[in-house]
C-alpha cells in the first residue's frame, strides 16, 4: 500500500508538471487582456482624478519608463520540475506579438531579454518604455540543476539575483516579481533550500529571508538616490501578508500590487500583463483594479490613494 501510494504521488507530480508545461501562457495573457478592451476606463488623460494624474506624471517624469520583471525559480518541490521558463517564454511571445485594437502589452521590439517600444505619456509626449526580464533557471529539471549542473546553475541564478536587485536599486519605476514567496524569504532566483525529505525548508527561509532583505535594501537605495521605485508588484503566494508592511515602510508613497491567495502561475502572469496594460493605458483606480480582479486575490494598495482597493 505504501509503495502504491508513493507511485500515485510520483505520477501526480509528473502530471502536474506536464500540465504546467503544456499551458500556453502567451494565450492566457492574450485572453485576459482581451477581456479588458471593451471596459470603459477613466484615465490620467481622460477624466481621471488628481491622484491618478499625479501617479502617472511620476511614472513618466523623465521620458523613460523602466519595468524590471523577475521570474523566480518556480519549482514544485518535493518533485523535481521547474516551470518558470515556460511562463517567461509565453510572456515574451506576447510582448513581441502584433497589437490588436485596444491592447497595450504587445508590439515591443526585442534585444535579448530587453523589450522596448514608444508609448504616449499622460502629457501627450512620447516616452521610451523598457521591460527587462530576468530569470535564473538553467533547465526545467531541478535534480540536474542541483547535481551534475550545479556549478552552472548557481552561477546563472546568482547573476540573475545581482541583475534584478541592481535594477531595483537603480530606480526602475516599476518592479515586478513572479515566483515563490518562500514563505517570506523571497524573491528567489535559485533552487530551493530543502529539508531531507525534499520539501522546501520554510523555517530556514523565514529566519534568513535572503531575497526579501535584498529587495528592501535595493528599494532603500533607490530612494536614497532620489529615484525611488514607483510601483512594486509581487505576484507570489500571500505576498501582502509576507511583504507589504516592511516595503511600505521603505517607500510609503509607492503603489503595491500584492496577493492574498496561493496564486497559480497563470493568474500570476496574467496579473503582470494586466498591470502593465493599465500602466501603458494610464488607467485609474476602478479600471486599474478591474484587470487585477480577473485573477482572484490580487489587489493594489496605495497605487493612487492610501485607500486604493
Amino acid at each position: 500500500m505504501k509503495n502504491s501510494f508513493k507511485t500515485i504521488l510520483v505520477l501526480w507530480g509528473a502530471l502536474t508538471a506536464s500540465s504546467a508545461s503544456a499551458l500556453d501562457y502567451g494565450e492566457i495573457v492574450k485572453t485576459r487582456i482581451a477581456d479588458l478592451v471593451n471596459i470603459n476606463s477613466t484615465t490620467a488623460t481622460a477624466g481621471g482624478p488628481k491622484a491618478c494624474v499625479d501617479r502617472y506624471q511620476k511614472l513618466y517624469k523623465d521620458g523613460v519608463l523602466n519595468i524590471a520583471v523577475g521570474f523566480g525559480y518556480w519549482d514544485n518541490s518535493p518533485d523535481e520540475y521547474v516551470f518558470d521558463q515556460f511562463i517567461a517564454n509565453g510572456f515574451r511571445n506576447n510582448l513581441v506579438a502584433p497589437c490588436s485594437p485596444g491592447m497595450n502589452v504587445c508590439g515591443f521590439t526585442r534585444t535579448g531579454d530587453v523589450f522596448r517600444k514608444m508609448v504616449r505619456g499622460p502629457d501627450g509626449k512620447m516616452n521610451r518604455l523598457t521591460i527587462s526580464i530576468t530569470y535564473g533557471t538553467l533547465s526545467t529539471d531541478n535534480l540536474k540543476n542541483t547535481t551534475i549542473n550545479r556549478v552552472q546553475q548557481y552561477a546563472k541564478c546568482e547573476a540573475a539575483t545581482e541583475k534584478y536587485f541592481s535594477e531595483v536599486s537603480r530606480g526602475s519605476e516599476v518592479v515586478m516579481y513572479i515566483g515563490h514567496a518562500r514563505d517570506g524569504g523571497g524573491p528567489d532566483f535559485c533552487p530551493p533550500v530543502r529539508k531531507s525529505d525534499k520539501h522546501t525548508d520554510y523555517d530556514w527561509y523565514r529566519k534568513a529571508a535572503p531575497g526579501f532583505k535584498k529587495l528592501l535594501s535595493a528599494m532603500e537605495t533607490s530612494r536614497s538616490n532620489g529615484r525611488e521605485n514607483q510601483m512594486v508588484g509581487l505576484y507570489s503566494c500571500y505576498s501582502r501578508r509576507h511583504f507589504h508592511n516592511k516595503m511600505a515602510a521603505k517607500i510609503p508613497d509607492a503603489g503595491y500590487v500584492l496577493t492574498d491567495v496561493e496564486i497559480t502561475s497563470q493568474d500570476a502572469i496574467a496579473s503582470v500583463a494586466t498591470t502593465i496594460d493599465a500602466i501603458i493605458g494610464h488607467k485609474c483606480v476602478k479600471s486599474f483594479a478591474e484587470g487585477l480582479r480577473l485573477s482572484p486575490g490580487v489587489k493594489m494598495h496605495g497605487m493612487f490613494t492610501k485607500s486604493s482597493p
